[in-house]
């Protein structure tokens, strides 16, 4: 009988544990979709030929 009450309180710490690590990437991710980006300036993509000509 202490053994199962020692398993079954084990088996609950760790899905505590895993529903609290889920909860906190879901926040993290909400986070990150809420966040808008801001463009500083205009870039342009260097090809290789460009470097060869200059």
């Amino acid at each position: 009988m202490l053994n199962a009450t020692e398993r079954a309180f084990a088996e609950r710490s760790m899905l505590l544990q895993q529903n609290q690590d889920l909860f906190q990437q879901n926040n993290e991710k909400k986070n990150r979709q809420r966040t808008k980006s801001t463009v500083v300036e205009k870039a342009k993509i260097v090809t290789f030929e460009d470097i060869a000509v200059a």
